[in-house]
């Protein structure tokens, strides 16, 4: 079931139930997991579970720890490098055009945004890293509910294409500077996909679905 595939791609066991709304964002995941999720899709299908400490030294130089990753296949490099594809596209053609990169370097990812835009989201990869970003009002509002993005809350609606990809552009370009621009896998396959157009944007800022 899909709720297989996305526990093995990097979604915690028991976190999602299997109804088809899953699939639209009805269930909740983490940052982490979803970082977990796409940097599979950028090793070419292959998972390494996140660790928070990778090694330990002694002030002397001596070696305590070292984390040896264990990679696991979880999808084949075809499907892995198509996914890539498709998702390049929401940063060149689509809902994430404000996480280009400079100087041409090539990134995939998917903007998110959820009911009310009480959520938003920008998820994105180079071959070299990836980082999931996060905006939201953590706290609840008065009457104990989550609170919109949206005015008078926040200065327009904020949607995973605004805020979220602007902090992720900016965040990855000091994270790559100086590191060479390197080009994901060319899929085997492709397919026609038809240019997005998106709707006019109320802030006046430029496209910011998503």
């Amino acid at each position: 079931t899909f709720v297989d595939r996305a526990e093995s791609l990097g979604i915690g066991a028991g976190r999602l139930d299997p109804v088809c709304a899953a699939v639209l964002g009805s269930e909740d995941v983490n940052m982490l997991e979803m970082a977990t999720v796409y940097s599979t899709f950028s090793r070419s299908g292959t998972r390494v579970d996140p660790v928070f400490v990778t090694k330990i030294v002694n002030p002397d130089g001596t070696l305590l720890y070292e984390y040896a990753p264990t990679p696991e296949p979880v999808l084949t490099q075809s499907v892995a490098h198509q996914l890539t594809w498709v998702l390049e596209g929401v940063l060149t053609d689509g809902t994430g055009t404000r996480a280009q990169l400079a100087d041409g370097r090539i990134a995939a990812g998917k903007t998110g945004t959820t009911q009310e835009n009480v959520d938003a989201t920008f998820i994105g990869y180079t071959p070299q890293r990836t980082t999931a970003v996060w905006v939201g009002f953590p706290q609840l509002g008065a009457d104990r509910q989550l609170v919109p993005m949206r005015p008078p809350n926040t200065p327009f609606a904020v949607s995973g294409g605004s805020y979220p990809a602007e902090i992720w552009q900016h965040f990855m370009s000091a994270v790559l500077a100086g590191r060479p621009a390197t080009p994901f896998p060319a899929p085997t396959t492709t397919t026609t996909v038809p240019r997005f157009v998106a709707p006019p944007d109320p802030s006046g800022l430029g496209p910011m679905t998503g």
